[in-house]
């Protein structure tokens, strides 16, 4: 009897490890915040097209790329329009926040809080590249791409992308 619940005791201490599949693993951002001058098409979509792109993120983050999420624009619009950028950075912060979650980029929601409220369109920037990198491409509402973004196959880049390092 003994013997046995030592075992069970040495069972529990030491459970079965899992492995992580990719999206699983803690990662980095695949660009910079301040990468969004990479592709001046994005910055100008982002920037002039504001809350457009917002649904359009919002909606390949929801597995549902090229698609636009209009109340999400519109909601985003009007809010804007009464509350200045503050709509802005809390939308960006929600949506690097889950981004971050559902791929498992690392950071916080205090750097997702900074980037959002001091870097609100680098952020955006970067969520587009991120998204659009891991094969949900979100779109672009005014301005056509001056670059294109290579999908990630478990972890790396297609093969024959200049990676720019």
């Amino acid at each position: 009897l003994k013997l046995q619940f030592l075992y069970f005791i040495e069972e529990k201490k030491t459970p079965p490890t899992k492995k992580m599949s990719y999206q699983q693993q803690a990662s980095q951002w695949e660009s910079g915040l301040c990468d969004c001058f990479q592709d001046c098409g994005l910055c100008c979509d982002v920037l002039l097209c504001t809350c457009c792109q917002a649904g359009r993120i919002y909606e390949a983050a929801d597995e549902k790329p090229d698609e636009m999420n209009v109340p999400v624009c519109c909601g985003l619009l009007i809010c804007t329009y009464f509350l200045g950028v503050i709509p802005q950075c809390i939308f960006t912060m929600c949506m690097r926040d889950k981004v971050r979650g559902k791929y498992g980029i690392m950071g916080s929601g205090c750097g997702d809080c900074c980037a959002a409220c001091f870097c609100t369109t680098c952020a955006m920037c970067q969520l587009h590249k991120e998204l659009s990198k891991r094969g949900k491409t979100p779109g672009y509402v005014c301005c056509s791409p001056s670059v294109s973004y290579p999908q990630l196959q478990h972890g790396k880049v297609q093969p024959g992308y200049n990676t720019g390092v």
